[in-house]
């Protein structure tokens, strides 16, 4: 298995079976790309709420709060795949979740 196969088996769907028999795969690829675009807006959040939090000694550097407000400012549609597929990988990890529970 090659590294890029290996990288692409992180985030892939979970049987369907395994979470509910009635859904297709297709459904599944949607779900997950629903619930990654819900970790890349939750991300969002938590990034805005930390540099609010941040005291008055404390500092990040120019360069990550930079790139932090570019990635805060893009709709996860528009993001870069290798982006997306991080998100991909916490939702994932939810849907594996889920299929503990036959959810």
């Amino acid at each position: 298995m090659s590294e890029k196969e290996k990288q692409d088996a992180r985030f892939e769907v979970a049987s369907t079976s395994a979470i509910n028999p009635y859904y297709t795969d297709a459904m599944m690829k949607l779900l997950q790309e629903k619930l990654a675009a819900l970790e890349h807006e939750q991300w969002t959040h938590w990034v805005k709420g930390m540099i609010k939090g941040l005291s008055p000694g404390e500092k990040l550097s120019r360069d990550r709060l930079k790139h932090w407000k570019l990635l805060m400012d893009t709709p996860y549609e528009e993001l870069p795949e290798k982006l997306k597929d991080m998100d991909r990988v916490w939702a994932y990890r939810v849907l594996q979740v889920l299929s503990e529970f036959r959810v």
